[in-house]
């Protein structure tokens, strides 16, 4: 029980405190800060300054009023070890920084180790950068006034943010709780990541299918209609007649006829001595033009054209 007890509280993995998530954008931006200031401190030329010669002196070259002059021999080891130390600091810190802080919610992820050790070597790769330097401008100034200007500083400066930076993360990587999945490092988080279900409910959700689910048939249940009789026990046959309903009326089930046509008898039937009344037409008085007769064309049963000439000149000479 104890033991299963135990692997329990190792599996689980309490949320990490507001601290931590902190302490882990300090490292990421102890991270960004160093990188500029390597580079600054490795290419200007005010490390020293002679006041002798009222000179200025760096890395690369020397500068007096006259104009500045690049070494013959420059500082080609404490070169080599600031551009190495700027170099991994922007391939390997600067991205296992930004994940972590990425996932600073969620707990640890595997690169604090990753962060804590690159940094450190950075920090030691800067601090013998600053003293090769130094060494060979000590070199080239001797018997000469000098001190040392700002330049200098912000290489000294640069390697404390890497140093520190290293430190913060080794405290980080001690204090936080442990993820079992990630001891393998990134790569066995991201190999192994499995996306988990959401632990929140809502009113609203659906239940979730099981693996085991399957689907079931629908039941019919027989519904009873006006006039049927109740069913005794749901073993019992359904017997019934189905009856459609259009809004309340039931439908008769009668086989259906055509309607029946009733012929209207005419009216002679009942009347032997009826007849059908005649059209009569209207008529005209003698040698008037009705109306419905001005446009009408002559037929060859009404006569010659000179018959009915003849007939417009009497109207003409009646009163």
């Amino acid at each position: 029980m104890q033991g299963d007890a135990e692997g329990q509280t190792d599996e689980s993995q309490p949320p990490p405190s507001k601290l931590l998530c902190r302490l882990k954008w300090v490292v990421l931006t102890l991270n960004v800060a160093s990188m500029p200031l390597f580079f600054v401190a490795a290419i200007l030329d005010h490390w020293l300054i002679v006041t002798d010669l009222r000179a200025n002196a760096g890395l690369m070259r020397t500068c007096n009023p006259s104009g500045c002059y690049f070494f013959i021999k420059s500082a080609g080891a404490a070169l080599g070890l600031l551009f190495t130390a700027l170099i991994m600091s922007i391939l390997i810190a600067l991205p296992c920084g930004i994940l972590e802080v990425w996932h600073a919610r969620k707990g640890r992820l595997g690169c604090m180790s990753c962060v804590a050790g690159t940094q450190f070597i950075i920090g030691i790769l800067g601090f013998a950068g600053m003293i090769a330097g130094t060494v060979f401008l000590l070199a080239l100034v001797e018997g000469y006034r000098f001190y040392f200007s700002w330049t200098y500083a912000i290489g000294w400066f640069a390697v404390i943010c890497a140093l520190a930076s290293g430190g913060v993360s080794v405290y980080i990587y001690v204090v936080e709780p442990k993820n079992p999945s990630s001891e393998g490092g990134l790569a066995t988080v991201l190999l192994n990541w499995q996306p988990q279900a959401p632990t929140w409910k809502s009113q609203n959700a659906l239940p979730m299918r099981s693996d085991n689910w399957q689907p079931q048939a629908p039941t019919m249940v027989p519904q009873q209609y006006p006039g049927q009789q109740p069913l005794n026990g749901a073993a019992q046959p359904i017997n019934f007649t189905w009856q459609p309903y259009i809004g309340v009326m039931p439908m008769q089930q009668t086989e259906w006829q055509p309607p029946q046509q009733t012929v209207t008898q005419p009216a002679q039937a009942e009347n032997p001595g009826w007849k059908p009344p005649q059209k009569t037409m209207p008529q005209s008085q003698e040698g008037q033009i009705l109306p419905h007769q001005a446009n009408r064309q002559p037929d060859q049963s009404e006569g010659s054209p000179q018959q009915t000439s003849t007939q417009h000149e009497q109207v003409e000479k009646l009163p």
